[in-house]
């Protein structure tokens, strides 16, 4: 069956800004931003930062990832005894993933202990890896009896399940979806999963005599549209002005529901952008 598909994000051209397009491609940042939001009162992470500022340090490692692992690893059993200062919550992060990794992710383990060279070679990973590691070390604390306490006592003070999950704002029945996640501290994230089915052709015992069999193969494409108001104005009008009933039923949301309260922030911001300009000029 044809679909139309509006295309709304693209390969940057600038070669410096592929690798954040990359990480934007991984549903598991995603992922681990709604896991802050939502775990936040459990998590006692003492320094805030946006997603913007989380996808920088996983690009290229600084402080922020400490301030965010140190008090993760610390929450996971067995309890380390050891100091993490120094860049040393890389070799807690190594036992952790050592007792862990079969459990949450698949493959290798992606980085090992070895008398402190892990501390520089997790500073030589690729983005994509550092962004699997702290994945499953959001997974592992997932894992902990205080997170499922948590859970019980929202669910009985009557939160829902799906409060704890992102938001599914529109999509269809052939495969595609989108969501929306909002945190006055991390942002606000428009993404997109394009699910698609391909069929091989495969011979089997049973399908000789009648030749080749379709075998469906499911792919999935995940896309960060929107990460600020202005994107989330340009995702709106593209998927307005689409042929597509459910396209153009997306983009009336986004534009009567969600720009709105947007468009506040962000003048707000750039009232106070604009100020400490002013004030660093005189």
């Amino acid at each position: 069956q044809c679909r139309v598909v509006t295309p709304l994000v693209a390969e940057p051209a600038d070669p410096g800004e592929l690798p954040r397009w990359r990480l934007r491609c991984m549903w598991e940042l995603a992922s681990v931003l709604n896991f802050l939001q939502v775990f936040r009162p459990l998590l006692n992470i003492a320094v805030e930062f946006t997603a913007e500022e989380l996808e920088d340090a996983i690009l290229v490692p600084n402080g922020t990832l400490e301030y965010l692992h140190v008090p993760l690893l610390r929450s996971i059993p067995p309890v380390a005894r050891m100091s993490m200062a120094d860049g040393k919550w890389v070799t807690v992060l190594c036992r952790k993933l050592k007792d862990w990794w079969h459990l949450v992710a698949e493959g290798n383990l992606p980085i090992v202990a070895s008398h402190g060279a892990e501390i520089e070679t997790y500073k030589e990973l690729e983005p994509a890896t550092r962004l699997m590691i702290l994945k499953a070390i959001c997974d592992i604390r997932c894992e902990q009896e205080d997170v499922r306490i948590f859970v019980d006592s929202c669910l009985k003070k009557g939160y829902h399940l799906r409060d704890f999950c992102k938001e599914r704002i529109g999509g269809d029945s052939h495969g595609i979806s989108y969501w929306y996640d909002e945190d006055p501290i991390l942002g606000h994230r428009l993404y997109r999963e394009i699910r698609q089915v391909e069929y091989v052709k495969e011979q089997t015992r049973k399908s000789k005599r009648k030749g080749f069999l379709g075998v469906p193969v499911v792919s999935y494409q995940w896309e960060t549209v929107a990460t600020n108001f202005v994107e989330f104005e340009a995702a709106a009008e593209k998927l307005f002005s689409s042929s597509n009933r459910t396209e153009v039923s997306l983009g009336k949301k986004l534009k009567l529901n969600y720009l709105p309260e947007m468009e506040k922030t962000h003048k707000v911001f750039n009232c106070s952008s604009k100020g400490v300009q002013i004030i660093c000029l005189e």
